[in-house]
């Protein structure tokens, strides 16, 4: 019975690699206990900057449930990334940062889904900004979401909508200023 079980998992690497990307130390811990998993994690990428997580997930449940926190401070996006055709990275960020996803379900069409994230003093290849801010929802196979951005020249907005799991996915933004 999957609800009685009780387990516990750590799990530590030092000094590897993802891709190209060092990764001096990576550390997760888990427990299982009533049928709820709980995690909390952290990996440092050196010049990559730093990720740290934290949430639970009832994957025994009818219906698959998970919520996560990430604690992003000066992570290089692009460090992850697979290289253009000449072997640079297609973007360097400085994101600095919390997101937030919750969900129910896995099949696209009957899934609800929401992310969020809240950023301070990030930058994205050259263009710095001092604040930003991110909702995304899925909801029966339909994106919607809306993001702003504050930099020293002023603010940028914009709406997205979209079925990225239609047959032919189709997506609009609006609002973007």
């Amino acid at each position: 019975e999957p609800q009685a079980m009780l387990l516990d998992l750590e799990a530590r690497r030092d000094d590897t690699r993802y891709g190209t990307t060092a990764v001096p130390s990576a550390d997760l811990f888990a427990t299982l206990a009533d049928g709820l998993l709980a995690f909390d994690g952290e990996a440092d990428f050196a010049d990559a900057g730093r990720m740290a997580l934290r949430g639970e997930t009832e994957p025994f449940a009818d219906t698959l449930r998970y919520d996560a926190d990430v604690l992003l401070t000066n992570l290089d996006a692009g460090a992850f990334a697979p290289p253009d055709s000449a072997g640079a990275a297609p973007l360097a960020t400085r994101l600095n940062g919390t997101m937030r996803l919750t969900g129910r379900g896995t099949d696209p069409a009957t899934m609800l889904l929401r992310l969020g994230g809240d950023f301070g003093e990030s930058q994205v290849n050259d263009q710095a900004s001092t604040s930003g801010s991110l909702i995304v929802r899925l909801t029966g196979g339909r994106l919607d979401g809306g993001a702003s951005v504050r930099m020293p020249g002023g603010l940028v907005q914009a709406d997205l909508t979209g079925t990225p799991f239609a047959e032919t996915p189709a997506f609009t933004v609006r609002n973007g200023r």
